[in-house]
């Protein structure tokens, strides 16, 4: 780097480490001294396990200085690099080989010549025998024996010479062998060390000559922490039994190997994910559909509803920025709607009839109860679009108005911020870079239950083409993704993280009746769908809006079901986009869907305004759903 002005990191000192679950955010601070105009500086011997997209410059005053360019360049993987080793070593390996065949077709070739020459001088000796004083004159003999002596000199001296070429190709095979069975020691050694150096380069420019403290943030690997606790009781010596309190110690283990230190540094740990991939899930529409087109399902026809917590079952979403068709923004909801194990419905009738058609949410019929049941929802997740295992679907979508509550907290050490807990350390920390476990206690904890998503409108006159965007949060890095393009007045969502707040019960009970013996042709079954949530606001302080987004099943294009809405009374003629009151605060309406054309999507969206700290809402929707009788059927 001609120009530059080159910096060890190590020299500058680790300010401030932030510990997330599997990776770490460092903060180190850089004093410089900027000429005015172009500043070129070229920092080295930063971590080799830097995430490269998360290096990031600030500390620089608007009218004092700007950062003109930033690079980063993190050296290959041990795996790329034994990789790359390997191949060489091939190649060494290959040329070897086809400089050893080519000895051995050399050595081959003077051995042939050597046994031409001795074949040569065998026909001369034998002619030689055959010489006698009877059938020889004098001078012919004295001629032969000149030139038998002139042909043995310079077989002699042929003969030397490929004895010694030979004797030369059989050590240069030796050689190689030998180099072969040590190519270890021949060949240049890479160092596979974790402590490999990232060089990073950035450019400032300056209005004028000035210091600046330059902060340095990055993200790194090979940095977790795992809670630990111990549970102190004591016994009371004058009633010689348990005392009624007992003291709770929250300790963090904390392993690192990134290949720096962290010495006398400021720590801070939190219990958020730090992903470098999030999603914002999206719910889809749920339609009835018949079993024998389909795989049997795995999940139980009867069973008792669960309660669930919203972190492990309900996501929080806003309206998706990325029109559908965007093929990979739905890849990656997909993988992240993977993670709830859809749950199924089936309702079992006994005739095979088909019945009349009817609208999405038209008049119901006049049976009578036959059987009763309830959804059997595995351990994972309930969901309101059933679904089958083949085709994940998203569950009760809900999102609270992403606005800042404080969390109250058991000591002074834990900060909320949103999105997670962070405990930050009181006295500076040591932490090597042994991949040795190193405990640090913590005084309180906040587990996260919930997600929100951070929606920015486009207002400029520009569009934003497709990239990679990094997410912070109070100069934290949150995660690292990509936008499409971006018309001006368009969005852009961006999760921030997870938060608690919500807890959401989700209740299915269905009711099965059958249609009695009668003179008709056609005979159907009706099932009476009860879906009941409950949404309880678990903060000290009241939560401004909360959406709970549901959908009801539709039949699609299959003429033989027929869904009706019950419950409540006046929702299903309600037209798309006009509210509907179900209580104070508690208002619903249809949302669409670019799929369903003509016909409603059967999304509902309910609204829950100013909901009350420790306080609940329970909302109640009653669907019959009526199918041929015999055909099985569910919800996907």
């Amino acid at each position: 780097m001609k120009g530059h002005t080159y910096i060890d990191a190590q020299e500058h000192p680790i300010e401030a480490v932030t510990l997330y679950s599997k990776r770490a955010e460092v903060r180190r601070v850089i004093t410089l001294e900027l000429k005015a105009g172009r500043n070129d500086f070229a920092i080295t011997n930063l971590p080799s396990s830097i995430v490269s997209d998360t290096f990031h410059i600030s500390g620089l005053s608007a009218g004092q200085a700007s950062v003109v360019d930033t690079t980063c360049v993190v050296p290959p993987s041990k795996t790329a690099l034994f990789g790359a080793k390997i191949a060489r070593q091939q190649q060494v390996s290959d040329k070897k080989y086809q400089t050893r065949v080519e000895l051995e077709m050399k050595k081959n070739q003077l051995l042939r010549e050597q046994s031409l020459i001795h074949a040569k001088n065998d026909v001369l000796l034998s002619y030689a025998k055959t010489l006698t004083g009877e059938n020889t004159q004098h001078g012919d003999f004295i001629e032969f024996l000149a030139q038998f002596n002139e042909a043995a000199q310079e077989s002699l001296s042929a003969t030397s010479q490929i004895e010694a070429a030979v004797e030369n190709i059989e050590l240069r095979i030796k050689k190689l062998n030998l180099a072969e069975n040590d190519d270890e020691s021949s060949d240049e050694e890479i160092d596979l060390s974790p402590k490999q150096k990232t060089k990073a380069g950035v450019v400032i420019s300056a209005k004028e000559d000035c210091s600046v403290k330059l902060i340095l943030t990055y993200v790194v690997s090979g940095a977790s922490w795992t809670p630990a606790y111990e549970l102190h009781a004591t016994t009371d010596n004058t009633t010689k039994t348990v005392a009624n309190a007992v003291t709770l110690h929250y300790r963090a283990s904390i392993i690192q190997k990134t290949g720096e230190d962290w010495d006398n540094v400021n720590l801070t740990l939190s219990t958020a994910e730090l992903s470098t991939n999030m999603a914002v899930p999206t719910l889809t529409r749920s339609f009835i559909r018949d079993t024998s087109y389909r795989p049997a399902m795995k999940t139980g026809l009867f069973g008792d509803p669960n309660n669930f917590n919203v972190s492990g079952i309900f996501r929080l979403s806003l309206v998706p920025t990325e029109p559908p068709n965007q093929q990979q923004v739905r890849q990656q909801q997909m993988q992240q709607q993977q993670r709830i194990a859809p749950s199924s419905f089936t309702a079992i009738a006994a005739s095979t009839q088909p019945s009349s058609t009817g609208g999405l949410f038209g008049s119901s019929s006049s049976t009578s109860t036959a059987a009763f049941g309830s959804t059997g929802f595995g351990s994972a997740a309930p969901t309101a679009a059933l679904a089958s295992e083949s085709t994940p679907q998203s569950p009760v979508l809900v999102e609270a108005t992403p606005e800042y509550q404080p969390l109250d907290h058991a000591g002074a050490e834990a900060k909320d911020q949103i999105l997670a807990t962070t405990y930050r350390v009181d006295t500076p920390v040591r932490v090597q870079s042994d991949d040795t476990p190193h405990r640090v206690t913590i005084m309180t904890v906040q587990l996260a239950a919930k997600t929100e998503y951070c929606k920015v409108k486009n207002t400029s006159s520009h569009q934003f083409p497709p990239g990679p965007i990094v997410t912070y949060l109070d100069g934290s890095y949150i995660e690292s993704s990509r936008i499409w393009l971006i018309l001006p007045k368009g969005e852009i969502t961006r999760s921030l993280g997870t938060d608690p707040g919500i807890r959401v019960s989700f209740k299915r009970t269905t009711e099965i009746k059958k249609a009695p013996p009668a003179n008709t042709f056609a005979r159907q079954t009706t099932t009476i769908v009860t879906d009941t949530l409950t949404i309880k606001n678990t903060r000290s302080s009241v939560i401004p809006r909360v959406l709970v987004r549901h959908a009801i099943p539709t039949p699609g294009n299959d003429e033989r079901f027929r869904v009706t809405l019950k419950e409540p009374d006046g929702l299903a003629q309600l037209e798309t986009g006009s509210s509907f009151k179900l209580r104070e605060r508690v208002n619903a309406k249809w949302t669409d869907d670019a799929s369903s054309g003509t016909e409603s999507s059967g999304l509902l969206e309910w609204s829950i305004d100013q909901l009350a700290a420790e306080g609940n809402e329970e909302i109640k929707m009653v669907y019959e759903v009526t199918a041929p009788e015999g055909v099985k059927w569910n919800q996907a």
